[in-house]
């Protein structure tokens, strides 16, 4: 257990090397004052400087040693304290204030939710579906086939190991006639993202 020692020398209380101490703690820490009166009773009274709050705690003398074990009922919420100490009995003393700091734990209700994510994990996500994106349109291939004729136009899109595929579907001309399809995919576009564009259909009465 730590010790946090204060000497009585008169009136004033002296602070040594003081430990950190936090809030709630409890079984941890032992405030022990030394160069009392080994024949007289006291206790601690203890001022929270925070929210004005007081409390007092019993004190054991062994001869001329005042003690308090930090547990249970006398541990100490956070805050900024003036302790002083006090004879009891039929002459009442009174020491000089002498400064306490008890810090605030953190103490952490609950742990994060997984399963909500944090804002940068949601921009590497964004980030990792547009790369994602963009390397589909880049791979895009297309091809084509013929309907009979007055069937209507469609196209169909698949995704084939992260790449774009388009087909064509193009009736034949009013006379039969098996039309003429080419394509061809433009990569220039610097940003990687293609620019499709298809031949006219040679016989095809229902337009591009």
């Amino acid at each position: 257990m730590e010790i946090l020692d204060f000497i009585i020398r008169g009136r004033s209380v002296l602070a040594q090397d003081i430990a950190a101490l936090y809030g709630g703690e409890s079984g941890v820490s032992t405030l022990r004052f030394t160069g009392a009166d080994a024949s007289k009773s006291y206790k601690l009274d203890l001022l929270n400087e925070w929210n004005g709050q007081k409390n007092v705690l019993d004190l054991q003398n062994d001869g001329g040693t005042l003690s308090v074990a930090l547990t249970g009922a006398a541990s100490i919420p956070a805050g900024g304290y003036q302790m002083q100490l006090r004879t009891v009995g039929e002459t009442v003393w009174h020491s000089d204030p002498v400064r306490l700091t008890v810090r605030t734990p953190i103490d952490a209700v609950e742990a994060f939710d997984p399963n909500v994510p944090s804002e940068m994990r949601q921009l590497e996500q964004r980030a990792t579906e547009a790369a994602q994106t963009a390397a589909s349109v880049r791979d895009m291939t297309v091809s084509a086939e013929t309907l009979p004729a007055g069937s209507a136009a469609g196209v169909e899109k698949t995704l084939t190991d992260g790449a774009l595929h388009l087909t064509f579907s193009v009736p034949r001309g009013a006379d039969g006639a098996t039309p003429d399809i080419s394509g061809k995919m433009d990569k220039s576009n610097p940003t990687g993202t293609g620019a499709l564009s298809v031949n006219r259909l040679s016989g095809s009465t229902n337009g591009d």
